[in-house]
């Protein structure tokens, strides 16, 4: 699901535990072999549990996914 909100096929997650965390992050794409440095920021996800059904919430635009059939803990209930 993560990969399809950032439109990619294949992703790698940032630091932290998402069993245990309320934010999960997805790294940038590596550099290829003629880029130097990237100033490519992770995309993070805040974990949202909305009328008992799981989502992540883009950070920068709000945007939410379902994260269907995955038990987790809310960053907030609203």
């Amino acid at each position: 699901m993560l990969a399809a909100a950032v439109d990619r096929a294949q992703i790698e997650l940032g630091p932290g535990d998402p069993a245990t965390e309320t934010v999960i992050s997805v790294l940038p794409p590596a550099p290829g072999p003629l880029e130097g440095n990237s100033p490519a920021m992770p995309t993070v996800f805040d974990i949202v549990l909305m009328e008992g059904e799981c989502y992540v919430r883009e950070r920068q635009s709000g945007d939410m996914f379902l994260l269907a059939g995955i038990a987790c803990t809310p960053a907030e209930a609203p």
